[in-house]
Parts: C-alpha cells; structure tokens; sequence
C-alpha cells in the first residue's frame, strides 16, 4: 500500500551489481560461442574442400574467413576473441563500473556480436548456394 510516499531507489551497490553481472553474463556467453565458431572453422574448410574441390568457388567472405581461421596456426581468432574478453570482464568485475568500462564491456559485447554474426554467415553461405544449385537442377 502506497500512502503517497515515494519509493526509494534500490541502493547503488545493489544496481551495480545487477549491472557487472549482466555485462558478464552477455560476454561470457558470446565468447564461448564465438569460441565455438572459431572451432568449426577448419571442419568447414575440409567440407568445403571435398564439396567444391577448390576454395577460389568460395564467396569472398568465406575465404576471408577461412584465411582468418589459419592464422597464426589457427591461435589468431581464439586470441582476438578470448583475450580483451577476459581483459575486459576482470575490469568489470574488479573495479565498480563506470562509465568508461561499461563503455569498454559494451563495445566489446557488440564486436563478439558482430564477429559471431560474420562467422556465421561466411560459413553459412556457400551451404544454401549448394543447397540452391541442387534445387535449381
């Protein structure tokens, strides 16, 4: 029952808290499916390899793809994605977020976004052209 009082805000370390967890949560995730992704891409290329023999039939953006996933000896993408992903959740969850590392955790959620989103489809792609040309026949 409410006599006309306000109600009072949840106190700052409460709010905080609901906050570095969310931002860990949603960079946790995305890094293990990006992770994920990143493994499949040399059981994509084998496919690829025996479906369509040579790689130049390949859409541009999945030989890009599959170039990035051979850099390095396959260790490049696991960097990019693991790395500013630990980097970034320690700061959260060390230090009381601010508006510096909730921007840093926010942009760095985007970009795994975005790099799952790529992969995905780069990978994807040649799959429905297959799919496609045996439907056409």
């Amino acid at each position: 029952m409410n006599l006309g009082l306000p109600i009072p805000e949840p106190p700052a370390p409460r709010r905080h808290l609901a906050l570095k967890l969310a931002l860990c949560i949603a960079l946790a995730g995305l890094t293990l499916a990006n992770v994920g992704g990143v493994m499949q891409i040399p059981k994509y290329e084998a496919i690829f390899k025996d479906m369509l023999g040579s790689p130049a039939k390949l859409p541009t953006l999945t030989q890009w793809v599959l170039g990035y996933g051979r850099m390095f000896g396959g260790a490049f993408p696991f960097l990019i994605v693991v790395l500013p992903s630990l980097f970034v959740g320690a700061w959260i969850a060390i230090r009381r977020p601010h508006a510096a590392s909730v921007t840093g955790a926010v942009l760095l959620v985007l970009f795994l976004a975005a790099h799952l989103a790529i992969g995905a489809l780069a990978l994807q792609l040649p799959l429905f052209k297959i799919i496609q040309a045996l439907n056409t026949t």
